[in-house]
């Protein structure tokens, strides 16, 4: 099983790395980020920035698994790239950064296959608040901002996104350009 996952993996990785940007790209293109009006930002596995083409695949092939063994085989990648960002996360806490930036697809991509599972889900979100808290203490002056892309509903993407907030921003019906003037 473990070998035809491998290889599943390496096909669909290939595949898949067409599909998405990266910081080199929107550099060709003339196109800025957020990062380019930052002094020293720092990108943690950033999607269509500097996220890893393995991740990308898992975020595609989350959504189309439906074997537990397949199921089980993702869990598994999925905490272990969670706790190598969360680990990137606080030793950059530190650093001499004016912008930083980290994405945690834990939620997401566990969430479209074990929506279900009330206590695993309850888990997830205990440990993503535990990192805002740990974040928010280590950092009392910083403006941290939390958002999501989509909300889900039984595993599917939802229109119901959220942002949150330790300082109030004012924006009553944000638009996701509307963080940029932050």
């Amino acid at each position: 099983l473990r070998r035809r996952q491998r290889q599943m993996c390496i096909r669909d990785r290939v595949e898949l790395a067409g599909l998405w940007h990266t910081k080199e790209d929107y550099a060709k293109k003339g196109v800025k980020t957020i990062f380019d009006y930052a002094e020293r930002p720092v990108a943690i596995s950033i999607p269509s920035y500097n996220q890893p083409v393995e991740d990308i695949w898992l975020m595609v092939k989350s959504d189309l698994v439906k074997s537990s063994g397949e199921k089980e085989f993702i869990a598994k990648y999925v905490w272990r790239r969670h706790y190598e960002r969360k680990k990137l996360l606080f030793k950059e806490l530190s650093g001499d950064w004016d912008l930083l930036m980290v994405w945690f697809p834990l939620a997401d991509a566990l969430g479209h296959l074990f929506w279900f599972d009330e206590d695993l889900m309850r888990r997830i979100y205990d440990e993503l608040e535990e990192i805002a808290g740990a974040v928010r203490a280590e950092l009392p002056d910083a403006l941290i901002l939390i958002n999501s892309d989509h909300g889900m509903k039984r595993g599917q993407h939802t229109h119901y996104a959220f942002y949150s907030s330790n300082i109030r921003l004012g924006l009553e019906k944000p638009r996701i350009t509307s963080f940029f003037r932050i």
